[in-house]
């Protein structure tokens, strides 16, 4: 039960922050192509307090290039992989502190700074909860991993 908790706000909150920083909508996959195939763009945000954890987030590579020349307003061929990186590590922070928000409104988190994964991994350890959503600049995924669960309070919170 916890874990359609957690997907059902990992699934707002990735829809909710994609419409309102990047203007864009985002429709659910069943079957994200880019854990398994794909050139990908993958960020990590670690984050610590009474259940540590981390969400990464995973972008097909035309995807990330796409968006952050969206988002920083420039056209893609201007873009540098350093100015991709920024935006899509900033993305992943966004998610992160939002999904915790959400979850645990009233327990404290201290969030690492957001980084690049060098070498993606294209299987998931046990227990992690993945949620991918399609947009029209291509699939955004992310990987919610936490060692303990977490407790839902439900409700509307700010970010």
């Amino acid at each position: 039960m916890i874990d359609s908790v957690v997907q059902a706000a990992l699934d707002a909150v990735m829809k909710e922050i994609l419409e309102r920083m990047f203007f864009l909508d985002a429709e659910n996959l069943t079957e994200p192509v880019s854990l398994v195939m794909g050139s990908v763009i993958e960020a990590e945000v670690a984050f610590a307090g009474q259940r540590p954890g981390s969400l990464r987030i995973r972008i097909a590579e035309p995807a990330a290039r796409s968006l952050a020349a969206d988002f920083l307003g420039l056209d893609s061929s201007e873009l540098s992989n350093e100015q991709i990186g920024e935006v899509i590590c900033e993305l992943a922070n966004m998610f992160c502190g939002s999904l915790l928000s959400r979850l645990e409104s009233t327990v404290n988190f201290n969030l690492s700074s957001p980084k690049l994964v060098d070498e993606p991994v294209h299987r998931e350890e046990p227990g992690c909860i993945i949620h991918s959503v399609q947009t029209p600049n291509g699939e955004i995924t992310a990987i919610f991993n936490s060692e303990n669960s977490l407790c839902p309070i439900h409700g509307k919170f700010g970010y």
